[in-house]
């Protein structure tokens, strides 16, 4: 197997994710919004890591619970209660990975006078039809029919 083909497994495994899952593409739209609010508040550049870490660490455990439930499903033809421990358990490493990554945000966005000046940006023109449409894409992408995959 080449070194770029084990790539494109891995990106169609992501693309999978985004196809399919919904609560992935929450993930994004969340890590996307907090992306782009850390450039209005100004963050700092050396806590930039610290926020995309997280962001990383969140997406790839959401990735990790969509393969366990796909393997629990594969493994049991009928529902089973190991198989529901196991998807259970999946994603409860997710929740607990994103109440750190709010604790993560309250830690990095802390400064009050800054983040009321970024809200007040952000909801005051010309920047709120921006806002405005972003939310409405935000929603669609979230919203869009999953189109889970039997293979």
């Amino acid at each position: 197997m080449t070194f770029f083909r084990r790539f494109a497994y891995a990106f169609a495994g992501l693309w999978h994710c985004i196809k399919t899952e919904q609560n992935f593409r929450i993930h994004i739209t969340a890590a996307m919004t907090a992306l782009i609010f850390s450039a209005f508040y100004r963050l700092e550049a050396e806590r930039y890591p610290v926020l995309i870490l997280t962001i990383l660490f969140v997406l790839g455990l959401e990735m990790m619970n969509t393969a366990i439930e796909r393997t629990a499903d594969l493994a049991a033809d009928k529902p089973h209660p190991l198989a529901k421990a196991a998807k259970d358990c999946a994603a409860g490493g997710v929740l607990l990975a994103a109440i750190g990554s709010l604790a993560v945000a309250v830690y990095l966005f802390s400064d009050t006078d800054r983040l009321w000046s970024a809200f007040g940006t952000i909801f005051t023109l010309p920047w709120l039809p921006f806002a405005l449409l972003y939310m409405g894409l935000c929603l669609l992408f979230i919203l869009q029919q999953n189109r889970k995959q039997n293979n």
